[in-house]
């Protein structure tokens, strides 16, 4: 179970007609019977394409011409109608497909032979499934790192080097039920254009729960494959100057470009990338600084529609909340262990901020015993709804210092004693504060000090949302 010459190489999509690139990027492959976890609503398109082959127009020319609709999207919308078993492979519905058409929904809750794809280097799963059979690209010469391929089966076939991107993973990790479950949902979500999200299922609805939608199911052990991608210039939001066109054609994602703008240490494909955008670094770096400047504004004023007041009068607060989208969207492992110093210098800025606006109503003095003074606080803490205390915590509430577990000691104990202090309402309203605080520390104290501690996509997306709920708590939204 290793990537070498023989490791298959998938093209689960077609060539994009602007300028590209294609690399193979290495997952795992995981065969797997699991429930699809769909929405099980048909979308507007769905509903029509169905209603339309129902009532005998099996046309295809004739079915682009009443909807309206390009050749690509209706072959699309009925690849999936034919995915989810509501259309036969000679286009015509399925006693599910009529069901289905009557109801407005599908029951997708039947167990399905799929594959998922894991990242090597993350372990985690891509959010992307595959129920169809596998393509294998044409492969005519490989060399070293690079695999000559052929692109297009008619008119002028194009040939191009993909070159291999790395890998440093061992052994593959079998994903448990709920992860494969939330891949399968993402993967639907994507498909109805909707945003997929980037957090792992925690606990979740009923609905997409193992226990209600069945077992997965595991043959045999994980496998070895390069995805086809392509890599195109475009003047995107991370201002990147090139993206990772979505190697399963469902839809658009950050995920394939932040996956390999990570190996961007790689001088290969530094050189690719480098030709692929026709600039040269010092060009590079001029386009770069100037895509981030409008990047910079579009993100300040999203910020201060969303925020309002808070931050239109503290400047200072809003460069720190912006230095974290910014961190998000250039994606590299530095600027991906940034994010965690931002959310604990916001938490710096505000506490001290919040402590001093808001002082206990009567200043008791403390126990002269350590141990009291720590159980003390354990319990003030979770009466205000904190769900753990961690011990970076209660060390700290032994003899408090002028630093964030000191401000967070402090802040706890007027909030205690002064229901208008705003931490009052921020453990109430998130119980795992506390925890979540301890957690950020230490990753901004582990990539401080370590070689490299990226947090993944979906700890980005957490340290995001609880700089901004700092931000609205803290910063006094709610008083």
């Amino acid at each position: 179970m290793s990537f070498g010459r023989d490791t298959p190489v998938l093209q689960l999509s077609q060539a994009p007609k602007r300028k590209f690139t294609p690399v193979l990027l290495p997952v795992w492959v995981h065969a797997v019977t699991s429930p699809l976890a769909r929405a099980g609503t048909l979308d507007v398109f769905q509903s029509v394409t169905l209603a339309l082959i129902a009532a005998g127009v099996t046309d295809f020319d004739e079915l682009c011409q009443l909807m309206n609709l390009k050749p690509a999207l209706c072959k699309t919308v009925a690849a999936r109608l034919a995915e989810r078993g509501l259309l036969t492979p000679q286009r015509g519905v399925t006693a599910a497909g009529l069901d289905a058409l009557g109801h407005g929904a599908a029951d997708d809750s039947e167990p399905r032979f799929l594959r998922c794809f894991q990242d090597p280097d993350t372990q985690q799963l891509l959010p992307r499934i595959l129920v169809a059979d596998p393509v294998r690209a044409d492969i005519r010469a490989r060399r070293e790192r690079f695999v000559e391929i052929e692109f297009g089966s008619s008119g002028k076939p194009v040939r191009r080097r993909a070159l291999i991107l790395q890998t440093a993973s061992g052994a593959a990790r079998q994903p448990i039920d709920r992860e494969v479950i939330e891949a399968c949902r993402r993967h639907d979500k994507a498909t109805r254009g909707e945003p997929s999200g980037a957090v792992p299922l925690q606990g979740g609805p009923p609905a997409l729960s193992p226990a209600r939608l069945g077992p997965v199911r595991f043959h045999g052990a994980a496998t070895g494959a390069y995805l086809v991608c392509f890599l195109c210039e475009s003047e995107d939001r991370t201002g990147r100057g090139w993206y990772a066109q979505d190697p399963f054609a469902v839809g658009e994602t950050p995920v394939f470009s932040d996956l390999i703008a990570a190996m961007t240490n790689d001088d290969e494909l530094s050189a690719l990338i480098e030709k692929l955008t026709g600039a040269t670094r010092q060009e590079s770096g001029r386009g770069l600084r100037e895509a981030e400047i409008r990047l910079r504004g579009r993100i300040e004023a999203e910020l201060e529609r969303g925020f309002g007041a808070t931050l239109q009068d503290d400047r200072e607060l809003l460069s720190k909340l912006v230095a974290i989208d910014l961190s998000i969207e250039r994606g590299t492992p530095h600027d991906r262990e940034d994010v965690a110093r931002q959310v604990i210098r916001i938490f710096e800025y505000l506490l001290p901020r919040a402590n001093r606006d808001h002082p206990p109503a009567t200043i008791r003095p403390p126990s002269a015993a350590e141990r009291v003074r720590e159980q003390e606080f354990v319990t003030t803490a979770q009466k205000l709804g904190a769900a753990s205390v961690p011990a970076v915590f209660r060390q700290a509430a032994k003899s408090p210092r002028m630093d964030l577990s000191g401000d967070m000691v402090r802040a706890v104990q007027a909030a205690a004693d002064n229901p208008k202090h705003p931490l009052s309402h921020f453990l109430r309203a998130r119980p795992t504060l506390l925890a979540d605080v301890d957690r950020a520390r230490g990753l901004r104290n582990r990539g401080t000090h370590a070689e490299t501690n990226a947090p993944t996509t979906a700890g980005l997306v957490q340290l995001r949302e609880l700089a901004h709920d700092a931000v609205r708590h803290l910063g006094g939204q709610y008083l």
